[in-house]
């Protein structure tokens, strides 16, 4: 037990690091007040930046305190175990805001054709990614971890790393589409966008490849292309937000299974547009 003052309002973590130290510990933490009542409790936290902990027994808990006072953080073993090998380190503090990227598939084939970063694929080539994010007003960038979404134990999904990302490129080329977007970036959301399409116009189909919660895509076809029209869920994003937005294209296609079944409509990849920058402006509610 480990005993601290603390004010109203005071924002505390208290994590304990055994299982990603090898340390057989099975930790529970629990909070209390000075007259015993208990105002947290977390027995497995799951790290997902800690794949290859196939049981995720480490425990956190994250508080506002309520009141100014002594208060207790009662540290045990879910199996009532112990002895001189059941290490742990116990880190008890503000919150420390920050953020670790995976990426996912750590292998990519893709058809030729298709958008890929580098100019020549004669061989497979080991790529890096960088991610950033504005955390209280200040830009961070970490290094991109190339990874597996893999289920060994039962129900749990482990992001195992690997050594390298790679891409590689089958069979014989072909001419790429060539996305270009015309509009200004970063775009200002609400905005628009224009995508001329040429030839392939009323064609291609366009939608959002896990865009951040609250924000929307409407396409409208033109006579030469498509038009682009951003929106954001008033009550699911925030002004300020910015960040980049995927778009894949693709071709619709009706099939008919030779059993009989009903016809079913199929998608025909061509590819991904380039990264759209955006930043929130305003928001809007959502249709009826």
């Amino acid at each position: 037990m480990l005993r601290f003052d603390g004010r109203a309002g005071d924002e505390i973590v208290a994590e304990v690091f055994a299982r990603r130290l090898d340390s057989p510990l099975d930790s529970v933490v629990k909070l209390t007040d000075a007259s015993g009542r208990q105002l947290a409790f977390n027995d497995d936290f799951e790290d997902k930046g800690a794949g290859l902990i196939t049981h995720q027994a480490d425990s956190r808990i994250l508080i506002k305190l309520p009141a100014q006072g002594t208060y207790y953080l009662h540290l045990g073993d879910a199996q009532q175990k112990g002895g001189p090998e059941y290490a742990y380190r116990l880190r008890i503090s503000r919150p420390q805001p920050d953020f670790a990227l995976r990426v996912v598939p750590s292998t990519i084939n893709v058809r030729p054709g298709m958008t890929v970063p580098p100019e020549r694929m004669d061989q497979p080539r080991s790529l890096h990614l960088e991610g950033s994010a504005m955390i209280q007003g200040r830009e961070m960038r970490r290094p991109g971890v190339p990874a597996e979404d893999m289920m060994p134990a039962f129900a749990y999904r482990h992001l195992v790393p690997t050594k390298d990302w790679m891409v590689s490129v089958n069979g014989p080329g072909r001419a790429a589409a060539a996305w270009k977007l015309v509009g200004a970036t970063p775009v200002k959301v609400p905005g628009r966008l224009f995508l001329p399409l040429g030839r392939f116009a009323g064609q291609v189909q366009l939608a959002l490849n896990d865009p951040p919660e609250g924000i929307s895509m409407e396409v409208s076809p033109l006579r030469d292309g498509v038009s682009l029209q951003l929106r954001a869920d008033a009550h699911k994003a925030k002004p300020g937000l910015r960040g980049n937005l995927i778009v894949d294209a693709f071709l619709e296609r009706t099939v008919t299974p030779p059993d009989g079944r009903p016809p079913v409509k199929r998608r025909q990849p061509l590819g991904t547009l380039p990264a759209i920058p955006f930043e929130i402006v305003a928001t809007t509610l959502p249709r009826p």
